[in-house]
């Protein structure tokens, strides 16, 4: 490991990434468009959904440890007062298999979503795969 792809930026926090990330590993979800676009490897701040890179976790890539969990994201954002979701995130699921290589992740929440902070150097689009469309 060299460092995190952001780690200029998470260095403004206390504790970035957390204490809790393990190394990254197992399958992972991710809300997207079909075809992939370069935004959809982005973390928030860098996407600016939503505008506010006040919290470590949005220097993370939003990930879901299931299909099912990362599909009723989707469905709780698209109804959500946010707009234009299926323009700003994309309307597909895909799935990759995370190596520890690619940095450390947070525990998934009750919801099943984690943040993968990732290590300077690694590109995650040719990991990923498009499953499913919402």
């Amino acid at each position: 490991m060299s460092g995190y792809k952001y780690e200029t930026n998470m260095r403004a926090y206390e504790a970035c990434p957390p204490s809790t990330c393990t190394p990254a590993t197992g399958e992972a979800y991710r809300i997207c468009h079909n075809p992939f676009q370069p935004k959809d490897f982005l973390p928030p701040a860098q996407r600016r959904i939503p505008p506010n890179d006040k919290r470590c976790s949005e220097w993370g890539l939003s990930l879901y440890k299931s299909e099912s969990e990362a599909v009723a994201a989707f469905r709780a954002l698209d109804t959500s007062p946010l707009k234009n979701i299926r323009k700003r995130l994309g309307d597909h699921i895909a799935v990759g298999t995370l190596q520890r290589a690619f940095g450390t992740t947070t525990p998934a929440n009750g919801h099943g979503h984690f943040d993968l902070y990732e290590y300077l150097g690694v590109q995650l689009q040719p990991v990923f795969k498009v499953v499913k469309s919402l």
